[in-house]
């Protein structure tokens, strides 16, 4: 019996279009033609793409059959192609005919240039209601993100907010866009301002783009005031302070750079130059003097001065209050003279911890877990400084905001006290809290108590 061979045949592929941009496809044809000599017979079976990019084909393989109303002996089937990457170039797609019982293999070629479409252009723009706050009052701010394109679809994505002053945002500064028209987009967040700075607040928006949305950035200007409220106070005792000259007495109060009080001269309305004798070697106690108008959110400095020519004295028992909350207290004798101007810093509203937590609650020996610190006043940015009272060294982190985390993993069970030290910019902004800490071995069980005075 003769045996018959196979038939030759030729693989054409065309994609059209020819040249596509990411996110597009083209639709790719196989044609399969029989051509070898004599009578044609129709090929069967089936082609498989395979492209020299990255992308992803629909159909493949495909099955090829004879078009309608097509007499010559050919065959053909499509697929469509995607392609992927963000890079422009040509890819390479080949046909793969697999050959059936009468006709053997055969394979094309087609180059499909593929491009890059830059993002639409955007713009985001940030606004706050109220535009002004006192420290610790809650604005809405909100970011509106708008394609600036001539053929404008609406921005997908998030937007993350970030303030250059001190200050709390909700969801972590992060919020998803929901559609308010075609081509934009909004979404809000919460910002609570703990601090006064400079008394603005830059609020900036910062839109990350979507795959066909280019990123942008918006701001807006916050403003913070000081809570309305109690007086600030200031009381102190001061030695000695009987000089005058020209008008001028010999210690001067200053707060942030305001003078409150000239003494004895400006307190007793003394004028030309001599000795009061009623402060003369003696301690006298002054105030309470209204230093609310001078007094900033944030911190504020308190200088005792000599001007010149300079005359010797002391001060103590400095105190400054807002009510029953304390902004200063320096208790020790300091001394003023022409080379020496004692200066103390505070903070308005003082630092405050607010929460010292660990979590997960449970501690387990091996474990790690993660000790938590949220306050409020001060003046940053704040140094945290953790120990764990297991004899580890400390952990210290920096944060501008009012809250500082800190991980760690006790080696043995049994009862510790862990400790934070929280250390601002002004004199007074040093807080220490302590938290007992039980850990228990993995069979949930403490083991023998720990010496917690470490």
């Amino acid at each position: 019996v003769a045996t018959v061979a196979p038939r030759t045949t030729t693989t054409t592929i065309t994609c059209i279009p020819a040249s596509i941009n990411f996110g597009s496809v083209t639709t790719c044809t196989a044609l399969v033609n029989d051509t070898d000599t004599g009578t044609g017979i129709i090929p069967t079976g089936t082609v498989m793409f395979s492209s020299s990019g990255a992308g992803t084909f629909t159909g493949s393989p495909c099955t090829i059959s004879r078009p309608v109303g097509v007499v010559v002996p050919i065959a053909t089937c499509q697929v469509t192609y995607s392609p992927a990457g963000a890079t422009a170039r040509t890819d390479l797609i080949t046909g793969n005919y697999s050959g059936d019982a009468g006709h053997v293999a055969s394979s094309g070629t087609f180059s499909v240039n593929v491009a890059v479409v830059p993002p639409d252009t955007t713009t985001t723009t940030v606004s706050c209601s109220p535009n002004s706050v006192t420290i610790g009052q809650l604005s809405l701010c909100t970011a509106n993100v708008a394609d600036t394109s001539t053929t404008s679809t609406t921005p997908t994505g998030t937007v993350s907010f970030v303030s250059d002053s001190g200050g709390s945002f909700s969801s972590s500064g992060s919020c998803a866009l929901s559609a308010t028209a075609t081509g934009a987009a909004s979404c809000t967040v919460n910002y609570t301002p703990n601090s006064i700075g400079s008394g603005t607040h830059t609020i900036t928006g910062s839109y990350i783009g979507d795959p066909t949305h280019a990123t942008s950035t918006g701001s807006f200007q916050l403003t913070v005031t000081q809570p309305s409220g109690q007086a600030v106070q200031l009381t102190f005792r001061a030695f000695d302070i009987d000089d005058f000259d020209n008008g001028v007495g010999q210690l001067q109060v200053l707060v942030n750079g305001h003078l409150v009080v000239d003494l004895p001269a400006g307190l007793n309305h003394l004028t030309g130059s001599g000795d009061y004798q009623p402060y003369d070697n003696v301690w006298v106690n002054f105030g309470p003097f209204d230093i609310t108008s001078f007094v900033v959110q944030g911190e504020n400095t308190i200088v005792f001065q000599s001007p010149p020519p300079g005359h010797f004295g002391l001060v103590k028992n400095i105190l400054i209050t807002q009510g029953d909350t304390v902004l200063l207290q320096v208790n020790g004798s300091r001394a003023v003279s022409a080379s020496r101007s004692p200066t103390f810093t505070f903070s308005n509203p003082p630092l405050v911890v607010t929460s010292y937590t660990v979590n997960p609650t449970m501690v387990v020996k091996d474990a790690t877990v993660t000790f938590t610190a949220t306050f409020t006043g001060g003046s940053g940015p704040f140094i945290c400084s953790f120990t764990f009272g297991d004899g580890t060294p400390a952990v210290v982190v920096t944060t501008s905001s009012g809250t500082c985390s800190a991980t760690h993993s006790y080696d043995d069970s049994g009862n510790f006290l862990a400790r934070v030290k929280i250390i601002g910019q002004a004199s007074t902004d040093i807080v220490r809290v302590f938290l007992g800490v039980t850990v228990l071995e993995n069979n949930g069980q403490s083991g023998p108590p720990a010496d917690c005075s470490r």
